[in-house]
């Protein structure tokens, strides 16, 4: 056995004696913990060029996934496991034949689709508003529709300039990315882009 250990990991040849006796126990032990250090040493090597083979393994995944799958990417970092609920059968109520067991996989997922993209259409068609509603939505007839004619036109420069001005500082930017401060400070062309 130490002989196929020595041939195993290479190491230099060693002429241990068949018997033991007291004349030879110093030498052997010396010879076996020496072999025992070079092997245990050996695997401590091995083990840390395969965590560092899997740590590079992992990064590089990684990457990939931040390049072109961000969701995986994200779920990988923050140690989330997909759950999926798996429809092994199904029981479908036909209307002609009454209760079906169904267990083939493509047609579960045939009925599966159908049912959540027909879950939230009613069957019934929508009840009719009462007239308490109806006189609630019927056009008032004290409601100038000049009043609100100024609603959708431009405001002038003036009013667009001090509505830059009055934007509150240090606050979360909206959809354009671009924080108030931005467009307090910015030149008279880019104000006018805007």
């Amino acid at each position: 056995m130490i002989q196929y250990i020595i041939k195993e990991h290479h190491l230099d040849p060693v002429n241990l004696p068949l018997f033991l006796s007291a004349d030879n126990v110093r030498l052997i032990k010396s010879q076996l913990l020496s072999i025992f250090k070079t092997v245990y040493h050996k695997a401590r090597l091995e083990q840390r060029l395969l965590e560092q083979k899997q740590i590079q393994y992992n990064i590089q995944l990684r990457c990939n996934n931040y390049d072109e799958n961000l969701t995986k990417m994200i779920n990988s970092i923050l140690n989330r496991e997909k759950h999926s609920i798996v429809l092994d059968r199904l029981l479908y109520k036909d209307p002609v034949h009454g209760s079906i067991l169904i267990t083939d996989a493509h047609t579960i997922q045939k009925h599966a689709i159908q049912h959540f993209q027909q879950y939230a259409i009613p069957h019934t068609a929508p009840v009719q508003m009462n007239d308490r509603w109806i006189n609630q939505f019927t056009p008032r007839t004290f409601i100038n529709n000049d009043w609100y004619q100024s609603v959708m036109t431009s405001p002038t420069w003036d009013e667009w300039i001090a509505t830059l001005q009055s934007l509150p500082n240090d606050k979360a930017c909206g959809p354009s990315k671009l924080h108030n401060e931005f467009y307090k400070h910015a030149g008279l062309s880019t104000k006018k882009l805007t």
